[in-house]
Order: structure tokens, then C-alpha cells, then sequence
């Protein structure tokens, strides 16, 4: 089943432009195509198709967890002309979830809790 309609899925929370979307009817994987141009997309792209699970998400639908079997990458020309074609695999994911690293903010609020909670212990070690 091939999908014309959509123009964006996300990856990782991360736009990518559908080139072509194919969903495998007997497996229920992703056939996604994308074409990206100049140096940042594709090294970020590459980044997050490197993760072990990807949050994939498609317009419409409920979220879910990719893993990528298979994935092909061609690049023409460098620098901010070069082009590169992503085809890749989504496959549904449906064994554990790797938990993901705590945020910044997340690890800057448990750091601030913790500092919070030394200076009310040293208030109370060093009042009379």
C-alpha cells in the first residue's frame, strides 16, 4: 500500500519529508524514501536511525516504536549542494523499550531538588 498523502513523518520528534511511504501489508514495516540536501540533515538523520528504537510518528496515528533492519544511504555532490537519499525500513517495535536518557531540564531539576534538600540538612546540622 503505497501512501501519496503524507508529506511529514517525525522520527525522534524530528521532521523528516516523505519522498515516498509504503506500508508492507504482511509485515506491517515502513518503506520510507526521503531526500535530503546540504551537511546537517543527514548527519542528524543519521544519528537518530542509528538509535536502537526510534518513536516514529505518522500524521493521524498514535506513535510507536520503529527499529530500522535495513537502510540504504546514497549521497551526490558535498558541502551545502549534496544531496543524500535515505530508503529505509520501520519495523514496529514490540519488544522492551530502551529507556531514554533524562533530558537536560530533567537532570537540571533533580540537581536543583537535591541542592535544595543538602542546604535544609546543613540549616539544620549547624543551628543551635
Amino acid at each position: 500500500m503505497t501512501n501519496h498523502s503524507i508529506e511529514f513523518i517525525r522520527l525522534a520528534g524530528y521532521p523528516v519529508r516523505v519522498t515516498s511511504l509504503k506500508r508492507m501489508d504482511d509485515s506491517g514495516d515502513l518503506v520510507v524514501v526521503t531526500i535530503t540536501r546540504g551537511i546537517r540533515d543527514p548527519d542528524l538523520l543519521r544519528e537518530i536511525l542509528a538509535q536502537p528504537t526510534i518513536e516514529t510518528e505518522l500524521p493521524g496515528q498514535e506513535s510507536f516504536l520503529a527499529t530500522v533492519p535495513d537502510l540504504d544511504v546514497r549521497t551526490s555532490g558535498e558541502g551545502a549542494t549534496m544531496i543524500t537519499r535515505f530508503a529505509m525500513t520501520l519495523r514496529p517495535h514490540d519488544g522492551p523499550v530502551a529507556v531514554a536518557p533524562p533530558t537536560l531540564e530533567e537532570r537540571v531539576a533533580t540537581l536543583e531538588r537535591e541542592v535544595t534538600e543538602l542546604r535544609a540538612t546543613l540549616e539544620r546540622l549547624t543551628s543551635p
